[in-house]
């Protein structure tokens, strides 16, 4: 979990940066990289939709469906009015099966973290290229 969530927090942090610094294609990248992937983590990783909301999320309705593949188990009290991290929260002790849930969360919400955050670089670039016909080759 560490190394996902490290490599995630990392990757959006250099692309602020990059969006701060650079322009061109370069920049249009960093800023559509860090807007689509900071909305993700905020999304995903805070407490501000309730369970009702975080099933129309794409990231979690995913995560959840893919827990029994990858032999993990919803949390014991698997409540519908709590947040997925909530519920994984809940019974969470070392080595229990609930902490096998939440690190099982943490590193997919990563994952996805990431992949937005590359989806949202892909479409910066290609918008600041369409809007700027001299760099049209």
């Amino acid at each position: 979990m560490t190394v996902a969530f490290s490599v995630m927090f990392s990757l959006l942090v250099a692309a602020t940066l990059g969006a701060l610094v650079t322009r061109d294609t370069t920049g249009a990248y960093c800023i559509g990289c860090a807007v689509a992937g900071w909305m993700h983590f905020l999304i995903a990783f805070t407490p501000w939709f309730q369970r009702g909301m975080d099933r129309v999320f794409i990231s979690v309705y995913i995560v959840e469906q893919l827990a029994p593949v990858f032999g993990h188990k919803f949390a014991w009290n698997l409540n519908m009015n709590d947040s997925l991290i909530e519920n994984a929260l809940f019974n969470y002790s070392p080595g229990s099966p609930a902490d096998d849930y939440f690190l099982y969360v943490v590193i997919g919400f990563s994952i996805f973290t990431i992949v937005a955050g590359l989806i949202g670089g892909s479409l910066g670039r290609y918008l600041f290229r369409r809007t700027n016909p001299a760099l049209q080759n």
